[in-house]
């Protein structure tokens, strides 16, 4: 994956490891969303070094597991994003919430979000 800037000199180094996870529209539109908000969280804490973001998705069964890492400076001790003025980070638990899962963070060479949940049987099924 290569990623260009528009105007910016500091991109960082895309990792990505993903695997094929079939999900409901109830699911994957929301997770979709939480990655988006990590994601760019990682661009700019990452980006200001010429960093690493890496990107994970694998699922065991019937468990999906997501996370986003970068290598900027980490997360702030006690750091808690429903506490926060961040509305992504909110919004990225609440969406977490919605689709069953849990939002866990840690700091491991600069900050890692993981997303977990178990996935859930098709609500709705469309014919064609």
């Amino acid at each position: 994956l290569q990623v260009q800037s528009s105007g910016r000199l500091n991109v960082p180094r895309m990792e990505l490891s993903i695997d094929s996870v079939w999900l409901d529209m109830d699911q994957a539109i929301p997770l979709a969303l939480i990655l988006n908000e990590l994601v760019s969280n990682a661009f700019k804490h990452a980006g200001e070094k010429n960093g690493r973001i890496a990107i994970s998705l694998s699922s065991s069964a019937r468990t999906v597991r997501m996370s986003v890492a970068d290598d900027g400076e980490g997360l702030q001790e006690g750091f808690d994003p429903l506490a926060g003025s961040s509305l992504g980070m909110k919004l990225a638990e609440a969406l977490t919430l919605q689709i069953g899962g849990t939002l866990s963070w840690a700091n491991r060479n600069g900050a890692e979000f993981t997303v977990q949940f178990d996935i859930r049987s098709p609500s709705t099924r469309i014919q064609g």
